[in-house]
């Protein structure tokens, strides 16, 4: 039964993101997402998805590396690079799995208590989630933000606002000296160690090391997009793609594969022009544009794992 429930988790995923990409190939024919990947520069898309990519890795490290540092764990940067580059072979299937491999690595190269590890890690995913929801609430001021006919910059911003008010509530509740017993039991669990040591300074902190990370991904793909020589204006970019990734982010298919294609290819169609012969339109364009983005960033993370793997049993036999 065991079995049974691991494959399931592994499988579900990519069969819902298989339906998403065979509900997109029958809205956009295969033969017009062929076309327009034939057309496209490929070097130039490559280039820039590598970019990218050792981009994102070292802003994620270093970062990682400073909200360890204030938290009292001092983390060679080497150890760190190691670690990220090993679990995003894992990622590539199980994104929750890669923190679970990243914490116990940590734990054997580093002596980072995995609890602490595995709190650190919620605590950093969290401000990534709120830096993608402002970002999204910013960028729905921008622009209509609407998906099949159904307009969501309410809903975003909406969202946005519960949030915040959330955050400021469970901030309250862990510097709270006077707390009834049974919280103070729930706050004192060792996996929430950041939540009752970090300070309103050390929020903002962690929230500039993190922000650069999106920056290089909104760059990333205004640059990205013009291998297919479209042209879609940044404000339009920034305000679609951090609800594309929001979207991405939730855990019902492989590194947000399907969902993120699905949505990037909605909420763009009305602001992205073709330059010269365009086959099958716009939408066929930004489907395969996202398709090969994607594949690209999953390969890099494949041969990232792989690289790092080789080393360490390099280093092994040696010893």
């Amino acid at each position: 039964m065991g079995r049974l429930k691991n494959g399931a988790r592994i499988v579900v995923p990519w069969l819902i993101a298989f339906l998403i990409l065979t509900h997109l190939f029958m809205e956009y024919s295969p033969r017009a997402v062929w076309e327009m990947f034939r057309r496209s520069n490929m070097l130039y898309l490559i280039i820039v998805s590598a970019a990218y990519f050792v981009s994102v890795y070292l802003a994620d490290v270093i970062s990682m590396q400073m909200v360890l540092k204030r938290f009292g764990f001092h983390t060679p940067l080497g150890t760190l690079l190691a670690a990220r580059g090993t679990t995003y072979l894992v990622m590539n299937i199980n994104y929750p799995a890669s923190q679970a491999a990243f914490a116990y690595y940590l734990k054997k190269k580093a002596g980072v208590p995995i609890r602490e590890t595995m709190g650190i890690f919620m605590f950093i995913g969290a401000i990534d989630f709120y830096i993608l929801f402002s970002l999204a609430s910013i960028g729905s001021l921008l622009q209509e933000i609407s998906i099949g006919g159904m307009e969501l910059g309410g809903v975003v911003r909406g969202l946005t606002i519960s949030l915040y008010t959330l955050a400021i509530l469970i901030y309250v509740i862990f510097k709270w000296d006077n707390a009834p017993r049974w919280m103070k039991r729930l706050t004192n669990f060792r996996v929430f160690m950041v939540l009752r040591e970090a300070s309103l300074k050390d929020y903002i902190n962690i929230t500039i090391y993190r922000v650069p990370l999106y920056i290089c991904i909104l760059l990333a793909f205004h640059l990205g997009i013009k291998a297919y020589h479209a042209d879609v204006s940044f404000r339009h970019i920034f305000a679609t793609i951090p609800l594309a990734y929001l979207i991405g982010i939730i855990p019902i298919t492989p590194s947000g594969l399907g969902t993120t294609n699905y949505t990037i290819t909605q909420l763009l169609l009305p602001y992205t022009t073709c330059k010269g012969t365009c086959i099958g339109g716009a939408g066929s364009l930004l489907f395969s544009a996202t398709v090969t983005w994607m594949v690209i960033n999953l390969a890099l993370k494949a041969l990232t794992g792989l690289v790092w793997l080789a080393s360490s049993h390099k280093i092994r036999n040696r010893g």
